[in-house]
């Protein structure tokens, strides 16, 4: 069976299209649309009426190029914009009104675990004791775990589109930004994982941005990408203007605004980790919707 699983988060709504191959997820379509419905959300608590059309749409648009994909099963889930907008509910209804679905919305603890269920279905990664890191535009998800089970996670409303607010006013960036949000980071994890045992843990990064940044590095099938690496891009992007960042080919439609902010966060958790590298993975919420629909874990999913 083919299934499919759109997510709706605050930079981006995401689909994925995928089937159980010899008892490992098959992925048979990726689809991405640049949307930005978490902007200015995190400051009014709102949604706003010009992202609830152009997000529904986008819903509406990527329902379409599942069932064309073949998709039998097709669920719509949501992350941290739509959960802290007192207007969800709006946003939900026009959706229903254009394709016929429900948004499902997840906590930030759900979002935790389906992210590690994603990461978990590589088989490379099943076996290895991990701390996987995912910095979306409205919170950040941290989780250690092995053989797919999780042993410590935690989801922080601390994503790149709310540090946008908080620290970058204007691009270029204020010179002492980067700083600034990796301190914040800091101090969050200090707060968050004291007590933690993660030193002996592989450092496993996923979300859009990373995969901007390992791309960045030139490799073409990037999978690790190191702290000096890091360093080195955040130098470079930090005194970019609004435009080149809006303009540059190797920053995907829509991921510009927020990659300072995305790449200080990982860089902030590495050093904290006391580790040298990240291992990315393309593998992410949307691996961990699709591999709970295709067993049969819907209910388990939104209950």
């Amino acid at each position: 069976m083919k299934v499919g699983a759109i997510d709706i988060g605050s930079n981006t709504i995401k689909l994925l299209v995928a089937q159980r191959f010899r008892e490992e997820i098959h992925p048979i379509l990726n689809s991405t649309i640049p949307v930005r419905l978490g902007e200015g959300t995190f400051e009014t608590g709102i949604l706003p009426t010009n992202g609830i059309h152009a997000g529904a749409k986008a819903v509406s648009d990527l329902c379409k190029e599942a069932t064309n994909a073949g998709a039998q099963h097709i669920e719509i889930f949501a992350t941290s914009a739509v959960r802290s907008a007192s207007n969800a509910g709006e946003f939900q209804k026009l959706v229903k009104d254009l394709c016929g679905r429900d948004i499902h919305i997840l906590s930030g603890e759900e979002e935790a675990a389906l992210i590690f269920r994603g990461v978990s279905t590589d088989p490379v990664l099943r076996q290895k004791e991990l701390i996987v890191v995912d910095v979306g535009g409205g919170s950040v998800e941290i989780i250690c775990g092995q053989n797919r089970k999780i042993t410590q996670k935690r989801s922080m409303e601390i994503g790149a589109v709310r540090l946008n607010t908080k620290f970058i006013p204007r691009f270029p960036a204020p010179k002492e930004a980067a700083e600034k949000i990796q301190t914040f980071i800091t101090q969050a994890l200090q707060q968050e994982l004291g007590g933690w045992h993660i030193s002996h843990r592989t450092p496993v990064a996923t979300g859009g941005t990373i995969i901007c940044l390992s791309h960045w590095t030139g490799q073409e099938n990037p999978e690790k990408i190191s702290i000096q690496q890091l360093q080195e891009i955040l130098s470079e992007i930090a005194p970019m203007t609004h435009e080149s960042l809006m303009n540059d080919p190797r920053i995907p439609t829509g991921r510009g605004e927020v990659l300072l902010a995305g790449t200080a966060t990982y860089l902030a958790a590495l050093r904290f980790f006391k580790q040298d590298h990240y291992i990315v993975s393309r593998r992410n919420l949307r691996y961990g919707l699709v591999d709970a629909l295709l067993e049969g874990e819907f209910l388990n999913i939104i209950g």
